[in-house]
């Protein structure tokens, strides 16, 4: 995860960063279009089951794993053993992840594009990158644990090399009930998912090992199943990494404290003609069931 501070305020010019600060926004005869500049890091929060609640207080998630314990047969007229159920719990709190900016009154009159629109964007996306990070491989201590983190070794690869049998094994260690569900699939870093794809080429499988996806919008598939690109996981089949994840994602929860919220500041900077902009979300996540959940582990 990328960690920036800043101490400058957006301006129309800057004597030491020419017009980086906001000088840019300014027209001088071009068109009112603006590059927004974007990094894709992958679909964590989209993919995973959603708790929203109005406030931030620590949440109870309760869960059982029951499937240890089966039914008995039992004869006509005979005493059925009581079967007791052992119930857990996980907690949910709400992280603060925010982002502030300072944008002088001149550029803000000056700009000829609609800049409180662009920084709700922007600042957006920049809390979007940073929850990524943390529902990816956060430690679950004073931050959210991430879906590798709280997940389980599946299967165990060679060390900078991926094969078909890897990716079956890693599937196949997921329990069918979970693995049949329409929230199972796959997620890897792009650089892994180019390895997968080159699997395919001038194969002599009779079935295609990488499909790619037909529709804007939808995922391409491996083995039938829809993958994921995640650019916060490992991006190399390099010893110790987790390189590709299994997942009945449906198991992952990220748990959201009033969305993102966005507050202008007029009177706070007021004395040197500046208003402040500033975006934060109050976010956590957890794995609810490690054996729905499973990575490759490399190894030398």
């Amino acid at each position: 995860m990328i960690q920036q501070r800043g101490t400058k305020t957006q301006v129309t010019n800057d004597a030491t960063d020419g017009k980086a600060l906001g000088g840019f926004l300014v027209p001088q005869e071009f068109s009112n279009e603006l590059d927004v500049a974007t990094l894709y890091t992958g679909q964590v929060e989209q993919l995973a089951k959603k708790l929203n609640t109005a406030s931030g207080g620590l949440l109870d998630y309760p869960t059982v794993d029951d499937t240890g314990t089966d039914a008995n047969l039992v004869a006509e007229a005979a005493q059925v053993t009581v079967q007791d159920m052992t119930f857990a719990n996980k907690q949910l709190s709400a992280y603060n992840y925010s982002s502030l900016v300072r944008v002088s009154q001149q550029l803000l009159q000056d700009s000829a594009f609609d800049l409180n629109s662009f920084l709700v964007e922007a600042m957006g996306e920049r809390i979007a990158r940073a929850t990524n990070a943390a529902f990816t491989t956060g430690t679950g201590s004073s931050q959210p644990q991430g879906i590798i983190t709280g997940a389980v070794s599946g299967t165990t690869s060679t060390a900078g090399a991926i094969d078909v049998q890897n990716i079956l094994d890693l599937i196949y260690s997921i329990d069918p009930s979970y693995r049949n569900k329409p929230t199972f699939g796959l997620m890897a870093h792009d650089a892994v998912v180019a390895s997968i794809r080159a699997l395919g080429t001038d194969s002599t499988n009779d079935f295609p090992i990488f499909i790619p996806s037909l529709e804007a919008g939808q995922p391409d598939r491996v083995m039938g199943l829809p993958i994921y690109v995640n650019n916060d996981m490992d991006n190399s089949l390099a010893d110790t990494k987790k390189p590709l994840l299994a997942a009945d994602f449906s198991k992952f929860v990220v748990r959201n404290a009033g969305g993102i919220q966005m507050l202008r500041l007029n009177e706070r900077f007021a004395d040197e003609l500046e208003v402040g902009f500033v975006s934060w979300k109050r976010s956590d996540s957890r794995v609810l069931n490690s054996a729905a959940i499973k990575y490759m582990t490399s190894a030398a």
